[in-house]
């Protein structure tokens, strides 16, 4: 590090990774939960992957609110795409059409529906899972901030550094000598 004018750091491997609760976290879960109800399967994934999407929140759930609000906020990303197995994806996309789906293939929820039904229901839930990305979008941001702070608070109050500390400090110290300006 000395010889390559680079920095550093040691990190104690052995320390958990630290989760911070934040005063975010239930209202995103609560909004994840609205956004799950806008994933609409079709054939025979869509039963089976909704499912494991359910089991994963649960998984993320029993490591904590953190997790959990984590997972949402990746959930409700703009990249976080089930084209293969949800209608409101997989029409966005290309993949699939509501006139080639089999009857078979459709949900419940659609089926015995004219194709106007059916096309109203998909937009609903397409504009209602913007609506909970967005929301959940601005809670992340919120939340960010709140932990940053918090991180912030806890390595001066150790003196320990985790290694996103550590990374972040050495690459703003490497960017103020080669003439950035860093705020």
């Amino acid at each position: 590090a000395i010889q390559t004018q680079g920095s550093y750091f040691n990190i104690q491997s052995n320390d958990e990774i630290q989760h911070i609760d934040t005063p975010y976290d239930k209202e995103i879960i609560r909004l994840n939960d609205s956004l799950n109800k806008t994933y609409v399967g079709y054939g025979r994934e869509g039963q089976v992957r909704a499912s494991k999407q359910a089991t994963e929140d649960f998984n993320a759930i029993s490591k904590g609110t953190a997790v959990m609000s984590e997972r949402a906020v990746a959930k409700s990303t703009f990249n976080y795409k089930n084209a293969n197995w949800d209608l409101v994806d997989g029409i966005e996309q290309g993949n699939v059409s509501l006139d080639s789906l089999r009857k078979e293939d459709l949900p419940a929820e659609l089926k015995g529906k004219s194709k106007e039904e059916q096309q109203k229901y998909i937009e609903q839930k397409k504009s209602e899972r913007t609506n909970y990305q967005n929301q959940i979008g601005e809670l992340s941001r919120k939340r960010e901030t709140f932990i940053a702070e918090e991180r912030k608070k806890i390595n001066e109050s150790n003196g320990k550094k985790d290694l996103g500390s550590a990374i972040i400090e050495s690459l703003v110290t490497t960017a103020q000598k080669t003439g950035f300006n860093v705020e």
